[in-house]
């Protein structure tokens, strides 16, 4: 009987080993397999998607501090939730690009008319002698004018590098800026 209870103890101290190992194991594979899953749409979620991008980078590093931390509860519902998100943006990733194709499609058309109303609209109103009123204003427009154009450039630069996201704000970006500098140019400001 006494040589039993020591095996118990034993016994019962391996049985523990990997248990111990159980939550930690879990964790880990969990996040491997998130980081598995984001590989092979990160890409095209950075390019379409990058705010999502960027939440679910910071989500699986986040769980790799839990992890390191000692915290591997934390880090496998972390995982977990990040593996959900991974799923779930890989789903919308083809909606999301195509909506992004259409937007391009409206901006490409409407920024270029925009920059060059604003080119028309400065060279019809022609540039007043020094001195006269209206030549600061005239002056400042056609200052503001070029960088619009350099950034309509760097929306198309974005574009063609394949960054939707990006190319679609900076080209809203630019074609509010055009709208709102024509609307200054029509009411005189």
């Amino acid at each position: 009987m006494i040589r039993f209870a020591r095996w118990l103890i034993v016994l019962v101290a391996v049985m523990m080993i990997p248990a111990c190992g159980g939550p930690k194991q879990e964790a880990t594979a969990a996040i491997k397999d998130a980081e598995t899953a984001y590989a092979q749409i990160a890409e095209q979620a950075r390019n379409v998607a990058p705010d999502e991008a960027k939440a679910i980078e910071s989500g699986i590093a986040g769980a790799k501090a839990s992890l390191a931390g000692g915290d591997a509860k934390s880090a496998l519902t972390t995982a977990k939730e990040i593996g959900e998100r991974v799923k779930t943006l890989a789903q919308q990733l083809p909606d999301l690009k195509a909506k992004l194709e259409d937007d391009w499609k409206d901006l490409n058309t409407s920024v270029p008319g925009a920059i060059a109303g604003l080119e028309k609209k400065l060279h019809d109103f022609g540039r007043p002698p020094e001195g006269m009123p209206g030549r600061s204003q005239f002056d400042a427009a056609t200052a503001a004018v070029a960088p619009l154009g350099q950034q309509w450039d760097a929306a198309r630069a974005l574009y063609d590098g394949g960054q939707l996201a990006a190319a679609v704000a900076k080209a809203a970006q630019v074609k509010a800026d055009a709208v709102k500098m024509l609307a200054d140019m029509q009411t005189g400001s």
